[in-house]
């Protein structure tokens, strides 16, 4: 499967996600602005992107699993609005808990949103196919600001 390739599609699925599901969107934004694989984004804490409810981290540090490597990046403007408005949904969330707590019940996830973005009207057939591809994957400067 190709990675998306073309800003309008991750603005497509960010606006999608952003009226469907805050957690999706949260998920998602992070993932194409740090280049994060899936099981890195699993593993966040709160506190690895906020140290209060209004003060965010400028730069996260994080130790890839797959690689072991540490990796140090900026938090972006538009991952610091999608993940505002997801834990405005957590208000109980606490900075040591998981960032993306399991929903084993309801496993929608990005596979999901992405099958529904390729079949949709929005998705150029010519890429209907390859519309969506892990989070982490990042071709070219799309995500952030």
């Amino acid at each position: 499967m190709e990675p998306l390739r073309e800003k309008r599609h991750i603005d497509v699925i960010r606006k999608v996600l952003a009226l469907q599901n805050l957690r999706d969107a949260a998920w998602f934004t992070l993932g194409i602005d740090s280049d994060l694989g899936i099981g890195d984004l699993l593993h966040l804490m709160v506190d690895d992107v906020c140290d209060t409810p209004t003060k965010w981290r400028e730069r996260l540090h994080i130790t890839e699993q797959k690689t072991g490597k540490t990796k140090a990046f900026p938090l972006s403007a538009s991952a610091k609005r999608a993940l505002a408005a997801y834990l405005a949904t957590r208000p109980e969330a606490r900075v040591a808990d998981p960032l993306f707590p399991s929903r084993k019940q309801a496993r929608s996830g990005l596979a999901t949103v992405g099958a529904a973005f390729a079949n949709s009207a929005s998705c150029p057939m010519r890429v209907r196919r390859r519309c969506m591809a892990s989070p982490g994957r990042k071709t070219t400067s799309l995500g952030g600001e």
